[in-house]
């Protein structure tokens, strides 16, 4: 999701989005080395947990014990960006994994909350030792953390006690230390509103009617904060362009999508970005079909148009999850608030290859959105944790 720094909000203000646009080979280009798609990571052989939908670890041969670790969803494994979550998981464990302390990865996918923690328990059993929840348990992971202790559970949506966004030492996140209402308890933040300032820029650099636009989902304060920033990255470029918004009010329909995008475009807007859910792509698909840039989170749609695919806020997990491995194997998990973001290397906006080589972006474009990237890598430019939106532009 998908998700940016919140202050304990509820899962309607904690949401993951999901949108366009780049295709794969463009992704690719950015992060060489992530994985394609949902796959397994094991340096030793491992046994699969009974679920709806599981990835197996292939078998080698340790005479260690593996550190099990299993990757839990309620949706399928081409929910959102849950393939690039896990395909980070799976490389981090890979670059840890040593014959001294072998590291096995499984996925179970279209786990519902009714089955959380009798799926948790039958993991436990099994020698599991972290269980990543990705999605939708917010609401009863400390009920599962207390019913399996003997497990690591890391949820995006474990939000500590204490935690203030304004105080979050950003810049350094391991020196940021809480209490959990349990103590095998860890959370996790996406951070995408410096993705999105930078999609701004690159919005703004692009447009020919001087107008863009932001389909959300619902007005709530995490889907507010990366309108901001996106308008933050747009006013940078010109002060005076009009960034309008609107709200499906719906997280998962996308002809509320299509019918969203058809009203902003309406008003003038070239250049859509999107945030929340499966209503996005009806977005994107509708902007796309008009001749309008899409822009948002990564979806593997190669029949999308490039020429009107403008960039993707990307997500990538391998350094959060090493990070969190590393300091599980390590004793030093206990207490901490991780934050995946773009000056840590886990979250980026990529821009689509093919309008480089067409010319469609310049040499300057490209420069000035390279010069933003940076400008957020280096703090240098100030990211704002806004939760309302503005008043409608006119």
């Amino acid at each position: 999701m998908k998700f940016s720094r919140r202050a304990g909000l509820a899962r309607v203000t904690m949401v993951g989005i999901v949108v366009v646009v780049l295709a794969v080979a463009g992704v690719a280009a950015y992060y060489l080395s992530t994985p394609a798609g949902p796959s397994t990571s094991s340096s030793s052989s491992s046994t699969s947990v009974v679920s709806q939908t599981i990835v197996s670890p292939t078998t080698t041969t340790s005479a260690a014990a593996p550190y099990k670790i299993a990757v839990v969803a309620s949706g399928p494994s081409t929910a959102y960006f849950a393939e690039f979550f896990f395909a980070g998981v799976k490389q981090a464990a890979d670059a840890l994994s040593t014959p001294q302390q072998p590291i096995s990865v499984v996925a179970a996918y279209n786990v519902p909350s009714s089955q959380i923690i009798s799926v948790s328990q039958s993991y436990a059993s099994q020698g599991y030792k972290m269980l990543i929840f990705y999605v939708d348990y917010f609401a009863n992971y400390y009920d599962v953390a207390k019913a399996v202790p003997g497990v690591l559970f890391v949820d995006e949506y474990a939000t500590p006690n204490g935690y203030n966004s304004t105080t979050f030492n950003y810049k350094n996140p391991a020196s940021n230390i809480y209490t959990y209402n349990q103590t095998n308890v860890v959370g996790w933040a996406v951070d995408l509103n410096g993705a999105y300032y930078v999609a701004g820029v690159a919005g703004a650099l692009v447009t020919q009617t001087h107008k863009l636009a932001y389909d959300a989902a619902f007005n709530i304060p995490a889907l507010a904060g990366w309108y901001n920033n996106y308008a933050a990255g747009v006013h940078s470029v010109n002060p005076s362009i009009p960034v309008y918004y609107g709200f499906t009010n719906d997280w998962t329909d996308p002809t509320k999508g299509a019918a969203l995008a058809d009203s902003l475009i309406a008003r003038g807007s070239d250049v859509l970005a999107t945030a929340g859910d499966t209503q996005t792509i009806g977005a994107a698909k509708e902007a796309i079909a008009k001749g309008t840039y899409g822009m948002g989170y990564p979806v593997n749609f190669n029949n999308f148009s490039a020429r009107w695919m403008l960039g993707s806020v990307y997500f990538n997990a391998t350094g959060e999850a090493m990070t969190i491995i590393h300091d599980a194997l390590t004793n030093k998990i206990q207490g901490h608030y991780y934050d995946l973001d773009m000056a840590h290397n886990g979250i980026a906006f990529v821009l689509n290859p093919a309008l480089v080589s067409s010319g469609v972006v310049t040499a300057d474009i490209l420069a000035k959105i390279n010069a933003a990237t940076q400008a957020v890598v280096g703090y240098s430019v100030t990211i704002t944790q806004i939760p309302t939106f503005p008043a409608q532009p006119p």
